[in-house]
């Protein structure tokens, strides 16, 4: 039968260093998520504002051929998807920052 080797117990002035070395490390991923936070949320804030600019040009270009096709506005955003087989737009858009379909209410 052999003997296992004694397992070396740390001293008592030993034991709290990882304790204290994974607190900071915690307290440092908490300070850094902190000053990224906002910034991220400006960034999305940001993406949002360049897709609604996006959607609403593509809706005053649909507006732009249908008043060119037919001499008038349309009635309705229904009528920019389609009319008499034609499109002006190629789907409603939901607006970005409310998630709602254009023209309901």
């Amino acid at each position: 039968m052999m003997k296992r080797a004694p397992t070396r117990r740390p001293q008592p002035s030993e034991e709290g260093y990882v304790l204290v070395a994974v607190i900071c490390l915690v307290a440092m991923l908490t300070i850094a998520l902190a000053v990224a936070l906002p910034k991220v949320s400006k960034e999305i804030q940001r993406d949002r504002e360049l897709e609604t600019m996006h959607r609403g040009l593509q809706y005053a270009r649909g507006v732009k051929l249908y008043y060119k096709k037919f001499g008038a506005y349309p009635p309705s955003v229904d009528a920019l998807v389609k009319t008499n087989n034609i499109r002006f737009l190629r789907k409603k858009y939901t607006d970005p920052t409310t998630a709602r379909k254009t023209g309901s209410r």
